[in-house]
């Protein structure tokens, strides 16, 4: 298999897992030493990576992902997707602070930049938005 199929290929089981919130089958697509990076913070290593996931899921327990645009390039995969879900949970911030359940729906615009290497994602970056997910969430502008 070639490299482009073989990392189009782990995305998209890592994305099936990801919407059946199957945070083990979705850690196992990660390299022990891997890293996740995005807006809320960094997870280094398949075991932060599945707590990220189990955090994640409790926060948004409907999350689903929409891909609408895929672009390959050698051992990178790159996504834009919608991802829609409900704030039922508590969200953890960059800072340690937990925002609680406001009970409202997102639908959040995320790029996708993962890096494959011989069938394990190696590195996921993901990019959103903070202010747009704030601002859906009822928390920005802040209360003045």
């Amino acid at each position: 298999m070639d490299e482009v199929t073989q990392a189009r290929e782990t995305m998209n089981k890592l994305a099936r897992a990801f919407d059946a919130h199957d945070v083990e089958s979705a850690a196992l697509l990660f390299h022990p030493q891997c890293a996740l990076v995005g807006p809320e913070g960094t997870a280094d290593g398949r075991m932060e990576v599945a707590s990220f996931l189990e955090r994640f899921f409790i926060a948004f327990p409907d999350s689903r992902r929409s891909t609408w645009r895929e672009m390959d390039v050698g051992d990178c995969v790159i996504n834009e997707v919608m991802l829609n879900c409900t704030h039922k949970g508590p969200l953890l911030l960059p800072t340690g602070d937990e925002i609680e359940a406001t009970g409202r729906r997102v639908h959040l615009r995320v790029c996708e930049i993962v890096t494959v290497e011989d069938g394990l994602v190696v590195s996921f970056q993901g990019y959103y938005d903070q202010l747009e997910l704030l601002a859906q969430l009822g928390l920005y502008p802040p209360p003045g």
